[in-house]
């Protein structure tokens, strides 16, 4: 299996430290311990404008309903044909919620999936990602809990997801081993969607050893989780085993694409790293991604960096066209 110190095993193509920072101790943390869902938490106060609504709509029928200023706030034809609905089943209830989701009116969407005489898990985890959407990751995360206290429907592998995603939005590291555990601890094995995640999620908490060991403990890896653990090794400032890890992806086989040379790009930008730029630029060359624009900013900015700046003028020279960020790299 590959690993994130692989390099023993696999000829790199450019000169790498002799002692890398990185040990098997790292890469083999002790397991987390059995984490519980927590209660309940409670949610966060809405707007008195969205209070109004529900209780409007709860204490009037659907006919004075359709007159109480709903229609006119969110401007939604979808309301004026749900409002039209004498006796409207879950599917009417599911369109109008789409509908608002769809449009982009979060505050339309929950009123109308507070008001769903019921709730299948695909209408929960639609109101997560319509959230996590809007960058509110901890009112995704409140529904997520809410959704398991009422416990009538068991999380999917989707709904993880998402629920893993509010948690990296909202830079909570503790939700995210709750869930993690609760991932483990469920029925469900886990996907790549989740594992690149979880992945992501403790790198942007600095956990470092957390993402190795969910990284290592993947049976397949695609081009997205490698690049997943090479983008937080080198935000964690781990640039010489991100290259390693390029190493290896390189070795097994699998083809990076470009936003793979971004990140191992981001690995080389200070002036000990020039050589090994070099060769990964040659190696874009090779690929014939040279007219990816955010690779030509990325490689600017990477010799900038180095203090060569007659490359990076070389290659921005030959961009076809120029934009603000090309400029400013």
């Amino acid at each position: 299996s590959s690993t994130v110190s692989g390099h023993d095993h696999c000829p790199s193509f450019f000169t790498v430290p002799e002692n890398p920072v990185v040990s098997a101790d790292s890469l083999y943390p002790k397991k987390p311990g059995t984490y519980l869902l927590k209660p309940l938490k409670p949610l966060l106060q809405r707007t008195k404008v969205h209070v109004d609504l529900i209780n409007t709509s709860i204490n009037h029928d659907r006919s004075a309903a359709a007159n109480n200023g709903k229609t006119q706030m969110y401007g939604c034809s979808a309301q004026l044909a749900f409002n039209k609905i004498q006796q409207p089943n879950q599917a009417s209830w599911s369109k109008l919620f789409k509908d608002y989701k769809a449009n982009g009116n979060l505050m339309g969407a929950r009123s109308v999936f507070d008001l769903m005489p019921t709730k299948d898990l695909v209408v929960w985890t639609c109101m997560m990602s319509a959230y996590t959407e809007h960058k509110q990751g901890k009112e995704a995360l409140e529904l997520f809990y809410q959704m398991h206290n009422e416990g009538m429907i068991a999380p999917d592998i989707c709904n993880y997801a998402c629920a893993l995603n509010a948690c990296i939005i909202s830079g909570t590291l503790e939700d995210g081993r709750i869930i993690h555990s609760a991932i483990v601890n469920s029925s469900d094995k886990l996907y790549m969607v989740v594992e690149t995640a979880l992945i992501n999620l403790y790198g942007q908490c600095g956990c470092i050893s957390d993402a190795k060991k969910v990284f290592e403990d993947l049976q397949y890896k695609d081009a997205v989780c490698w690049n997943t653990m090479i983008a937080v090794l080198v935000q964690n400032d781990h640039e010489t085993e991100a290259l390693l890890l390029f190493c290896q992806m390189h070795c097994e086989g699998i083809e990076p694409n470009s936003m793979t040379y971004v990140y191992v790009l981001h690995a080389c930008t200070n002036t000990s790293m020039l050589k090994e730029g070099q060769v990964i630029h040659t190696t874009i060359l090779g690929a014939g991604c040279e007219h990816h624009k955010v690779l030509n900013t990325a490689l600017i900015n990477m010799y900038t960096r180095c203090g060569s700046v007659s490359h990076a003028m070389r290659v921005f020279s030959r961009l076809s066209y120029h934009d603000n960020i090309s400029w400013t790299a």
